[in-house]
């Protein structure tokens, strides 16, 4: 079999590029051949089923293959509309580190409140909310440095694999539509709730779309704020609303 390479833009944000990682280990228990990371990225940098530092036959550019747009419960189901994987056998991201539940912290949340490229940031009123919620737990805010001052235990501008340590050995992670979502996305035993904000602006949704458009599924025609079965959805009012919860039940 040819030698496969594979890209990912430099340019993309976090959650953009850890949403390839599932794919070598689905490669690999499909075909039997370690897939070649090009662009020696981050995401990449623990698994397994990847090489470096060795000649493709061909580079394939993860973010431009052209992907189906259909129903599925999750982005590796989205992924495999293009990759043909006759069976997935990983469903959901990995990024092979910090996996241990043995190491998770049972009083430790993580939150994050500011999510770049979305422009998500959680309100005063949600933040004191959770502080409300789980104040017999020890909440960790991670971020960029720039991201607000939530007035918890600040771990904001930590290196991205400190970052992944603290979201790895949490209880709970609570966020916004964001790059530490996505890295929390990696580890199942991670208790997930995301908040979804209905103020206008990128990524955000109408009551209305929560109460008519929102699913359990992801594709290019359905509600682009679906992660996964494994998370919990809230939204910033005060009622429920579709499948999310108020945040005053988070």
């Amino acid at each position: 079999m040819e030698k496969i390479g594979i890209t990912i833009p430099e340019g993309l944000g976090i959650g953009d590029k850890v949403q390839f990682c599932h794919i070598p280990e689905n490669f690999y228990k499909n075909y039997g051949v370690k897939l070649i990371d090009v662009s020696n990225c981050w995401v990449f940098d623990k698994n397994p089923y990847i090489e470096r530092g060795v000649n493709p036959d061909k580079v394939l550019d993860l973010w431009s293959l052209p992907y189906n747009n259909g129903d599925y419960l999750n982005r590796v189901e989205f992924f495999n509309s293009v990759l043909k994987f006759s069976k997935i056998y990983c469903r959901s991201t990995r990024l092979y580190k910090y996996e241990d539940p043995s190491n998770v912290i049972h009083n430790k949340v993580c939150i994050h409140a500011q999510g770049k490229s979305s422009g998500h940031t959680l309100s005063k009123e949600i933040i004191e909310k959770i502080k409300e919620r789980y104040s017999k737990y020890d909440i960790y805010q991670i971020g960029g440095q720039q991201d607000i001052d939530c007035g918890l235990i600040d771990c904001r501008g930590s290196s991205m694999w400190e970052t992944v340590k603290h979201i790895a050995t949490s209880a709970i992670f609570i966020g916004v539509n964001s790059g530490p979502m996505n890295i929390a996305n990696c580890y199942p035993h991670i208790n997930k709730k995301l908040i979804l904000l209905t103020e206008k602006g990128h990524h955000n949704v109408s009551v209305e779309e929560l109460e008519k458009n929102a699913a359990p599924l992801w594709s290019g025609n359905h509600y682009f704020n679906w992660v996964d079965y494994g998370w919990q959805y809230y939204n910033d009012t005060a009622i429920d609303i579709g499948i999310t919860y108020t945040y005053n039940k988070i």
